[in-house]
C-alpha cells in the first residue's frame, strides 16, 4: 500500500514570507529597480576557521549533546548581558566594514552585475561608503560616540578553485548572488567569465584579498 503523502495541514500554512520577498526582489531586480534592501541577512563569504574549529570541537564533547539548564545556558545568558551592556551609556560598539568592492569577497561580482544592471551600480556604491575611513568616523562621532578608534585589517582566503567561489554566488547565495541569479542566462555567463578573468583563473587554486575596516567607539 503506497503511503499517502498528501498533507492538508501543511497545505493550510501560509507561505515563507523571506521566500515571498525574494522572489518579489528577484523580479524587480531583473526589471532594473533600485532596491535598498533590510531583509534578512545572508552570509556571503566563509565563517573564519577558527569558529568553525570550535562549532567542531564543542560538538565532540559529549557534555554538549545534554539538555540546557532550565535557566539557559549560563555563558550564553552572560553574552546577551554584556550585548544589552554596551549600549548603555558608558558602552561600546563597534562594526566592520569592508573597505571597498575590490578589496571584498563578493565586492567585484556586484560590480560585474552593475555593469550590465545599471541601477545596481548606486547601490554598489552606498554599501561600500562606509569603508570610507573618515565617513566611518563622522558616523561614529555623530551617533554620539567618543573616543573612536579605527583600524583596517586584510585577510586572504585561498578556494581550491574558482568554482568553489562562485558556485555559492549562482546558487543565489548573498545579496550578490540575489542579483546574479536574477539576471538572464546569458548575462549570467557573461558576469562568470568577467569574474575569472579578473581573478586570473588558471584551474588551480584562487585567492580572494579582503581589506576590513573595524571602528570602535563609547556611549
Amino acid at each position: 500500500m503506497a503511503m499517502n503523502t498528501d498533507f492538508h495541514r501543511i497545505k493550510r500554512l501560509p507561505p515563507y514570507i523571506f521566500e515571498e520577498v525574494n522572489r518579489i526582489k528577484a523580479r524587480l531586480r531583473a526589471q532594473g529597480v533600485d532596491i535598498i534592501d533590510f531583509g534578512m541577512g545572508n552570509p556571503d563569504m566563509p565563517t573564519p576557521q577558527h569558529i568553525v574549529d570550535k562549532l567542531v570541537e564543542t560538538t565532540k564533547d559529549p557534555k554538549s549533546h545534554r539538555y540546557s539548564a532550565s535557566k539557559g545556558i549560563p555563558d550564553l545568558r552572560r553574552a546577551m548581558s554584556e550585548f544589552h551592556r554596551v549600549l548603555r551609556p558608558d558602552g561600546w560598539a563597534a562594526a566592520s566594514i569592508t573597505t571597498s568592492p575590490e578589496r571584498s569577497y563578493n565586492g567585484t561580482i556586484s560590480l560585474a552585475v552593475a555593469r550590465h544592471v545599471p541601477s545596481m551600480a548606486a547601490v554598489t556604491a552606498r554599501r561600500f561608503s562606509l569603508g570610507d575611513e573618515r565617513r566611518l568616523r563622522s558616523l561614529f562621532e555623530g551617533s554620539g560616540f567618543q573616543d573612536v578608534d579605527i583600524t583596517t585589517e586584510a585577510h586572504r582566503f585561498i578556494l581550491p578553485s574558482f568554482d568553489a567561489y562562485f558556485a555559492p554566488f549562482e546558487r543565489g547565495g548573498g545579496s550578490s548572488g540575489q542579483a546574479l541569479v536574477a539576471l538572464p542566462e546569458e548575462v549570467r555567463r557573461a558576469v562568470r567569465e568577467e569574474i575569472r578573468w579578473e581573478l586570473r583563473d588558471t584551474g588551480g587554486p584562487i585567492e580572494i584579498e579582503v581589506e576590513i575596516r573595524i571602528a570602535s567607539g563609547r556611549r
